[in-house]
């Protein structure tokens, strides 16, 4: 087993919460324990890529939903950040509103500009200095953009492994599912991971 990178983009990740609210009516009023959220992930993929260096949340600047959706540990506690960060990188855009995109069929929803610009590119280029440098050699994307298909066909150049994930069944992108070497996703933690009884 090899050592494994997840890299999670924190607008595919909001899209999902989004779209598990809107069809299932148990989480609507409940919020993603991040700390919880890592935990069980780590727990997940571990068979498939050994060890994991890190989990790492890409978020554009001063995005309000981090607090409206996530649930975030007092992180000035030692201890509470155990291998995940948070990266705030993507500068904001007057884009389509998520509320927005959220009712366009999942088919067309790249289509249309997201409200970030940079995240994807910073996400990209921490994956290849990380498989060039043999840092990680698997990584997991929690990803639901075709723009990413060049980074994933690089990182498999490169020798390594790409996986994708997703937080409950609603079906990623085909051309993703085409390229990556295994998906999953976090289905049967969804209770715990919201707090929902």
């Amino acid at each position: 087993m090899g050592r494994g990178l997840i890299l999670i983009d924190g607008s595919s990740l909001f899209a999902s919460i989004a779209q598990l609210k809107k069809s299932h009516n148990e989480f609507k009023d409940s919020q993603l324990d991040i700390e919880q959220f890592s935990g069980w992930t780590i727990h997940e993929w571990r068979n498939n890529i050994g060890e994991v260096v890190r989990i790492t949340y890409y978020f554009k600047k001063n995005d309000p939903r981090i607090e409206k959706l996530l649930i975030l540990p007092d992180l000035k506690i030692p201890g509470k950040k155990d291998h995940w960060r948070i990266i705030e990188c993507g500068d904001p855009t007057d884009t389509i509103p998520e509320d927005q995109l959220q009712k366009l069929d999942p088919k067309w929803r790249d289509t249309y500009a997201r409200a970030e610009k940079g995240l994807d590119t910073r996400i990209a280029c921490d994956a290849l200095v990380a498989a060039a440098t043999s840092r990680a050699n698997d990584f997991v994307f929690f990803i639901n953009d075709r723009d990413y298909i060049p980074v994933l066909e690089e990182i498999q150049k490169l020798g390594c492994c790409a996986y994708l994930m997703g937080l409950d069944e609603a079906p990623p992108q085909k051309k993703l599912l085409d390229i990556c070497d295994r998906y999953g996703n976090m289905s049967q933690y969804l209770k715990i991971l919201f707090h929902v009884k």
